[in-house]
């Protein structure tokens, strides 16, 4: 299935993480690569292999290259401890393992083949393997769970058994080429089966999320929303954190399908996310990995909340009974236990035939069934519904726990002479406890103990509370009678280091938040979090207490990292200013005059320097190829403008001469229609576009409505082309991303006769307007004008660049642009210097441009002009306006550096400006004061941007659109230079490149240059970065080749 979309789609988007992309080709090169070192190791086809890799694309493509081979996958999670990595080899009888380099070290001295992980480079020399041929029966992977006798078992799962799973969840969640899934668990969690091999078998794309991103709810939506992904497969643990989330609804639009299993899913928690994301199917889903991975599905519904969510019923290929001990059927409604029939059940436990008879039987009819251990009855309307264990099997945070492994991990410590585990807590906060009694005259340190089940068991096998007691309470049959078990104490447990007492208030405040979490009255400075009971999901919830208690934006991964209270407050202390939360826009008051944005007055004040202006316009065309409903054209605009207050606003002069903004009423949109079929066909595009030049010539009055023109074209029944013009006021470069989303969205939902899914904005920009006043009367505004006003000391004025005609004393704004393609190769080369330290594209050609404007200046101090997208509040994300914002990055090229030397000053100094982007550039300028001059921009005359903002794959309906941008012959600026690139943009569209389609627009002012110039420098600019990528090691001056010196030094 995945190879037909090798052949069909070879540059699709097969997979994408924060390691890299890999097209289907490239990912199917490097399986290509694996087989063929696991041939040439002497692996036959039936053998199993290890796969010891951290997830992402490599991870991948040794997964399908030991399938390819014709092995057996069985993976090998890098965070197992020794004692579970040498069992996993030994009881799997394994052949060889592919392991990634770092891992590697870790399998030395077992006496067993390893060869790398490949990895995307490897891809281009890969040479094509023919896929082993693989019978129903033979084995796909070997996936161990925990076993009740203390033995990890290793579950049998055949190429019938898959495919007849793929099959099934391709019907059942309608997946095609065009969905994006993530894929989030371990991959030695049998769901990760599916989230790799689905969307793989159907064309579809894969984003892997990152390590930091796994446990952490806040990134994991933020990767959903930044990816578009449709389908998103969670346990219910962590759905409830994700429902929590403030923009939960709002981030996640892309969003059709969710899925929870692995454990039991809270009615109150099916009706709370269905109430928040009404367009989204939420499936409950129920299936043991003997059964592998799906049973039965059950599509949740708003009237969960009044019962048990059902497990639904079978998939395709599956059958389920509730059966007594006699395996009979048992009565309607009467509780039994369920047994699995079908295409899905295993082969067996690997090497333990008598485990495999005991739990797979043949009942009374002949039928092979799995003995789940699972409580079950069926529902009048014959959906099965889950009663809980017939045995002491736990879940645990999605994972199938059996008690007596842990016991028996326990009681392998010599100090131990008895134990029994069993949970406590609901939902969330279900933590394992463990009930040990030490041996006769003999003491059990608790720590110790702790570093013991360390060695031996994986992290979701380990207790997180350890109670010690004198002998376990026993029932009449002898048997530790589990319901007497004591609750777990409040008092600080035993630990390996003593008790510190909190100090300063900060470490008050955390540790009383930390002891209120883990239900303990005290918590000491320096104790271990995950020592006194915490687990990853608890771990998620101290970050979210903290993160709300301090106003500050702390990553989860930081409480895994620094997992005390000394340790978060040094970290809070140490990233003050990196992370110091701002409180975002909340409606405001709208009984007296409403100010505008900043960046808005700023522009006022120009237009009336020059009144008829057009340099605050924005311009942009559909090309459509299908046909258009102008009704429906016409209520989808009326929908956003209904939306978004800011397309129904003007903007007066006041009573006290200040600019405010007036609101008015929605009112019904006409979409002017130029019906050009009269006209011969060769000529009507010309027409058009030359139409469209007239009507951006014209200025807006901003004191009428509309400060939009949206005018269609009609070229012929199936072609039309949408002219989409606004003034800067209702505009910027993200504002056209959304509007283009809303539109799509709702021209879809109108033209079906249905309502868009769009959910309401819970702020205006009038709103942001008048947060951002209130801001900049704020403490944090000093802090951050503080920053502005000594990292500007001293910089020049003026960079002098080499022009064609001298400066005219007032500037009159007329351009022209040079549009300048950047090599699809050589943007991707330039991406990759960066990625060993952390700077982006945009950072490194930040610095490649301030080379050129130093060999053509000869100025190794300059100072440039960067524009921010601003738009750190989820709540201003959606929001249609003028929120840009400027910044000045001052460029150090002193001491004639290398390429690698300058690469990190650049992007210092960016990420400086990324921290103190609020503070309005129009308000930088009022406080700097520089002498005026009409001539040029005191601060800056040249500006270099990145327009990298979410653009959709557009299309209204069944008509596809390209987007085309127009030009309006102004010039703000000496020179500015935008870099769009449309692969991002599209980032979140299937098959997208980020390398595809980069252009950089070169505006320049006509006052001082010709366009062979700058055209020239555009060259010159593309000839540099290949200098670059080819020798980042070399100077500056031995770059831009000559010499890198300040003339006036």
């Amino acid at each position: 299935m995945f190879e037909a979309h090798v052949a069909a789609t070879p540059h699709a988007t097969a997979v994408v993480s924060a390691a890299g992309t890999l097209s289907y080709r490239d990912l199917d090169a490097l399986a290509c690569r694996q087989a063929q070192e696991l041939t040439g190791m002497g692996v036959a086809p039936g053998e199993l292999v290890g796969v010891y890799a951290e997830p992402g694309p490599a991870m991948i493509g040794a997964i399908l290259g030991v399938l390819k081979a014709g092995a057996v996958h069985v993976p090998l999670d890098p965070e197992y401890p020794d004692q579970r990595l040498d069992f996993l080899i030994e009881d799997s009888g394994m052949s060889a393992v592919l392991a990634e380099e770092r891992l590697a070290s870790r399998l030395s001295g077992r006496g067993l083949p390893v060869a790398g992980v490949a990895d995307s480079a490897d891809a281009e020399s890969a040479p094509a393997v023919e896929t082993a041929r693989r019978g129903p029966d033979d084995l796909v992977y070997v996936i161990y769970t925990s076993g009740s006798t203390g033995v990890p078992k290793g579950v049998q799962v055949t190429e019938a058994n898959v495919v007849n799973l793929l099959n099934a969840v391709g019907e059942s969640y309608k997946l095609t080429s065009s969905d994006v899934t993530i894929f989030t668990h371990s991959f030695t969690f049998d769901a990760s089966v599916l989230e790799i091999f689905a969307p793989l078998a159907f064309g579809a794309k894969l984003v892997v999320a990152a390590a930091d991103e796994r446990r952490d709810a806040a990134k994991l939506v933020a990767a959903v929303k930044r990816h578009g992904v449709t389908i998103w497969d969670m346990v219910p643990a962590m759905l409830a954190q994700v429902v929590d989330l403030p923009d939960f609804a709002t981030d996640c639009v892309s969003l059709r399908l969710a899925i929870s299993g692995a454990d039991v899913l809270p009615p109150g928690l099916a009706h709370r996310f269905l109430t928040l994301a009404p367009w989204c199917e939420l499936q409950n889903q129920y299936g043991p990995t003997e059964a592998t991975v799906i049973t039965t599905v059950w599509s949740c519904t708003t009237d969960t909340e009044a019962g048990p969510v059902p497990i639904g019923f079978p998939i395709d290929g599956a059958s389920v009974h509730v059966l007594d001990d006699r395996l009979a059927p048992v009565g309607p409604g009467e509780i039994g236990e369920i047994y699995i029939g079908g295409s899905g059940v295993a082969a067996g436990y690997h090497r333990r035939p008598e485990l495999t008879e005991e739990r797979f039987v043949t009942d009374p009819r002949g039928l092979r069934l799995y003995r789940t251990g699972d409580l079950g009855r069926f529902r009048a309307d014959g959906a099965l519904e889950f009663q809980g264990r017939a045995d002491r099997q736990l879940a645990v945070r999605g994972f199938r726990v059996e008690p007596g492994e842990i016991e028996d991990a326990l009681c392998a410590d010599p100090g131990v002479q008895a134990a029994a585990v069993t949970t406590r807590g609901e939902g969330n906060d279900v933590v394992l406890v463990a009930y040990v009694t030490p041996v006769a005259d003999g003491t059990i340190l608790v720590p110790a103990l702790r570093q013991h089940v360390r060695e031996a068991l994986p992290e979701h096998l380990r207790p997180n509370v350890y109670v010690v007691m004198d002998k376990l309470p026993l029932g009449i049959s002898g048997k530790v009678d589990l319901r007497a078990l004591p609750a777990p104490p409040s008092a600080r447990p035993e630990l390996s280091v003593p008790y510190a007492a909190p100090g300063d208030p900060e470490e008050q405040r955390v540790a009383a938040t930390v002891a209120q979490i883990l239900g303990l009255d005290d918590v000491g400075v320096n104790d271990n979090f995950f020592d006194l009971g915490a687990h990853s999901l608890i771990a998620t919830k101290i970050i979210t207490r903290v993160r709300a208690e301090f106003r500050t934006d702390i990553p989860v991964s930081v409480v895994f990292e620094h997992p005390t209270v000394a340790g978060l407050v040094a970290w809070l202390r140490a990233n003050a200013d990196a992370t110091t939360s701002v409180q975002g826009p909340t409606p405001a008051d709208r009984t007296g005059p409403i100010p505008l944005s900043l960046p808005q007055e700023q522009v006022w004040f120009l237009g009336k320097l020059v009144p008829d202006s057009i340099a605050y316009a924005t311009q942009a065309y559909l090309d459509l190829h299908g046909p258009v409903s102008v009704a429906v054209l016409e209520e989808s605009l009326d929908e956003i403008v209904r939306r978004h207050e800011l397309l129904r606003t003007t903007f007066v002069e006041g009573a006290d001469g200040m600019p405010e903004q007036v609101i008015h009423p929605p009112v019904p949109v006409t979409v002017q229609v130029e019906d050009l079929t009269g006209e011969p066909e060769e000529i009507r595009e010309i027409l058009a576009l030359d139409r469209m030049q007239t009507i951006v010539a014209r200025p807006f009055d901003v004191g009428r409505l509309p400060l939009f023109r949206w005018v269609l074209f009609k070229l012929s029944a199936d072609h039309h082309m949408l002219l989409l013009v606004e003034h800067h006021f209702i505009h910027d470069g993200w504002s056209f991303g959304v509007l283009m989303q809303e539109l799509r969205e709702c021209y879809r939902a109108f033209s079906e006769g249905g309502r868009p899914h769009l959910p309401e904005l819970p702020v205006q920009f009038a709103d942001y307007a008048v947060w951002q006043r209130e801001w900049l009367a704020g403490e944090e505004a000093e802090r951050q004008w503080t920053f502005w006003r000594e990292k500007l000391r001293g910089a020049e004025e003026l960079l002098p660049l080499p022009t064609d005609r001298p400066r005219p004393q007032v500037q009159s704004h007329h351009g022209d642009v040079v549009i300048m393609p950047v090599p699809a190769d050589l943007y991707r080369r330039i991406r990759q210097l960066g990625g060993p330290t952390g700077a982006t594209g945009y950072m490194v050609m930040t610095a490649i441009f301030t080379m050129l404007m130093n060999q053509y200046s000869g100025k190794t101090d300059m100072t440039i002009a960067i524009s921010m997208a601003n738009r750190r509040f989820e709540s201003t994300e959606r929001l249609i306006g003028m929120m840009i914002n400027g910044g000045l990055l001052r460029a150090d090229l002193s001491g004639d550096p290398t390429f690698g030397e300058l690469r990190g000053r650049i992007t210092e100094a960016a990420l400086d400006i990324y921290r103190h982007q609020d503070f309005p550039f129009s308000k930088l300028v009022e406080y700097l004061n520089p002498e005026r001059n009409l001539a040029y921009n005191p601060l800056y005359q040249v500006a270099f941007s990145y327009h990298d903002a979410r653009v959709p794959q557009m299309s209204l309906g069944e008509a596809p659109a390209d987007i085309h941008y127009l030009q309006n012959y102004s010039a703000k600026h000496d020179l500015d230079v935008i870099v769009i690139p449309r692969g991002e943009q599209l980032a979140t569209v299937p098959g997208s490149d980020p390398a595809d389609e980069v252009l950089m627009e070169w505006i320049y002012s006509t006052d001082l240059f010709d366009r062979s110039t700058v055209a020239a420098m555009a060259e010159e600019f593309i000839a540099l970065c290949r200098r670059v990528v080819e020798s980042p090691d070399k100077t500056l001056s031995e770059l831009v080749g000559r010499a890198a010196a300040d003339p006036s030094a």
